[in-house]
């Protein structure tokens, strides 16, 4: 007999941040930006150290537009850059040496224009934001260069707070031919044993196009969403404390800080159209939603493959009465999410790891890395400002993350982590990942059974969606279905708006959906109500354990919905270096 669950309200208070432009960067481009040849210029000697490569520590808007002409940056600090041509394609094929279920993934490839025949590496886009490339044992990932528009409409540039009293925010446009921010990690072997050696690139599209896209602000003014009217009432409804006051520029404080709108040139029929005809045709109204953007084809195939996977699955959740243990706090004012869904599903991994190469051992109450160190020291990510699961991935994978006893999560203003404050510490006393990447291959190409796949190989993955303003008022609901002795409790509904771009539609990608916060998926299930099934994702919000049940929440699977299906993170522990290489020792000495 399932019992309620006494609910509580969160103790911790919510103050406003200092600003509204929690954007990760006011950047937009689209896969179809990037795809052609490309020149690679990058720095001549590797370095032991990482580098910043002109980034600061976190990563901020500001110090990106003070660095002007990247190439003449790089050669004036490293000298001589070291040049190579390759060609992004939208072609795809298998990896077939990966792990499954990814030797059975679609990546896109990498061309040289000296060898057409074979495909040299993959890429992929990091959102709308940047770019990832792997040739061989070197990887490069670069954010596209951006600017503000120099009118009376743009203020001085600031970090978060270009915005008036309304919460508009000022206009900034990409250039998606050159790369503004670049590093390089190449692989080597020491002894045996790898190594990270670190560099610097810029790089430039041989054929430029000459349109832009634009990135605005529309969120701090739009109305407040309610409900979609289309709403199932699979969900209770619950007032917390902390959320009474949204406004929507508390709205979006809570979110991983994506508040800008995109418009990408691609929805113009010509570069002079306006920018309101640009916002008419960018935005969907209500009931135009789609599975994705693009129309993509599988269905059936899925269909049949799913059957080979139980109806139900979980690594653990408070549904299923298990306590959270894992992160009981809330993101706070920091917009943070990105960390904390990502070290969460990274941390959920660790000892399902650990539980399958040792099951004879003990694995509770493993330590974990800290939120807070990715959030203030990583140059990949802009702080409170917001981030990317992938380039948690990214961090983990070559810098290394702290422990959560050397670095503990606080709840503090954008304005307080503007440097780097953690301690260095030597590897072995610092967490890694072996890989890392987008379920399905690539951005743009994950879907439900990968997804579904991805999760129950190898435990919980990172997802983005676009989060309605009704999700904070999110509680499981409390009605008994006596024939099925189950609990309704599926979120359904969706953002009053939502934008999306299929800028490739014979591609066989999903397409661009925007999101604007990240959760962690460590399961699904389906439930028969009235007769009907329901599938749902049984997902782990940044909110702490007293929002929704015990922090946990369900959403309605295979449709979409709020765009969790559009993409979606891994993150594999390394288990051979720094704690977990330690953990092992202790427990088989």
């Amino acid at each position: 007999m399932l019992s309620h669950r006494l609910v509580f309200v969160l103790s911790v208070s919510f103050y406003f941040l200092h600003s509204l432009a929690r954007a990760d960067l006011p950047i937009h481009a689209l896969t179809s930006d990037a795809i052609g040849l490309w020149r690679i210029l990058q720095t001549d000697t590797l370095h032991e150290e990482p580098q910043t490569c002109g980034s600061t520590v976190p990563n901020t808007n500001t110090a990106n537009l003070k660095l002007g002409d990247y190439r003449k940056y790089l050669e004036s600090r490293y000298g001589d850059l070291k040049e190579s041509i390759i060609e992004l394609v939208d072609e795809r094929y298998h990896r077939r040496s990966e792990i499954p279920p990814r030797n059975h993934w679609l990546y896109l490839g990498v061309r040289s224009p000296q060898s057409h025949d074979d495909f040299v590496g993959i890429w992929t886009m990091v959102y709308d934001e940047g770019v990832s490339i792997d040739i061989g044992p070197t990887r490069y990932f670069g954010y596209f260069k951006y600017y503000q528009v120099e009118n009376s409409e743009c203020p001085m540039v600031m970090d978060g707070s270009q915005t008036d009293s309304y919460g508009n925010a000022k206009c900034y446009k990409t250039e998606p031919y050159e790369i503004r921010l670049g590093w390089v990690t190449k692989k080597i072997y020491k002894d045996g044993k790898p190594k990270n050696m670190y560099g610097c690139f810029y790089a430039e599209k041989i054929k430029k196009d000459a349109l832009h896209s634009y990135v605005l602000d529309e969120s701090a003014t739009a109305p407040i969403s309610k409900a979609n009217s289309g709403s199932s009432g699979l969900w209770q409804r619950k007032s917390y404390s902390q959320f009474s006051d949204l406004s929507p520029f508390r709205f979006m404080q809570l979110h991983k800080g994506v508040s800008y709108r995109s418009l990408h040139h691609s929805h113009g029929s010509h570069a002079k159209d306006s920018l309101n005809e640009m916002v008419t045709r960018f935005m969907q109204t209500e009931g135009e939603r789609r599975y994705h953007a693009c129309k993509t084809t599988s269905g059936e195939d899925d269909y049949f493959r799913e059957l080979a996977l139980p109806k139900n699955w979980s690594w653990g959740d408070s549904f299923e009465g298990d306590e959270d243990t894992i992160q009981p706090f809330s993101q706070g004012q920091c917009g943070s999410c990105y960390a904390m869904a990502s070290v969460y599903a990274f941390s959920k991994r660790v000892g399902i790891l650990l539980k399958k190469m040792y099951p004879h051992k003990s694995w509770e109450n493993l330590p974990r890395p800290s939120v807070q160190d990715i959030v203030e020291c990583s140059p990949f990510g802009q702080g409170c400002f917001g981030g990317f699961p992938f380039l948690v991935g990214k961090h983990l994978s070559e810098l290394g993350g702290l422990d959560e006893s050397e670095s503990p999560y606080n709840m503090y203003l954008e304005s307080e982590v503007a440097t780097c404050s953690t301690k260095y510490l030597a590897d072995q006393n610092r967490w890694f990942a072996s890989a890392y990447g987008y379920v399905g291959g690539c951005y743009e190409c994950t879907n439900e059974f990968e997804i579904m796949k991805e999760i129950y190989n190898h435990g919980p993955v990172v997802a983005a969606i676009d989060a309605p303003q009704s999700l904070f008022n999110y509680h499981r609901g409390e009605f008994l279905i006596l024939i099925t002795n189950v609990f309704k409790g599926i979120y359904d509904d969706e953002s009053s708006t939502h934008g999306s771009t299929c800028d490739l539609p014979l591609s066989g990608l999903n397409g661009w959906e925007y999101t604007n916060h990240a959760i962690a998926i460590v399961g699904w299930g389906e439930e028969e109500i009235d007769g009907k099934i329901n599938k749902f994702w049984i997902c782990r919000n940044t909110w702490g354990n007293n929002w929704g049940e015990g922090g946990f929440f369900k959403l309605k699977r295979g449709v979409n919905q709020c765009s969790i299906e559009s993409h979606a993170v891994y993150i594999d522990p390394d288990l051979t270096r720094g704690i977990p290489e330690k953990l092992i020792r202790d427990a088989l000495s």
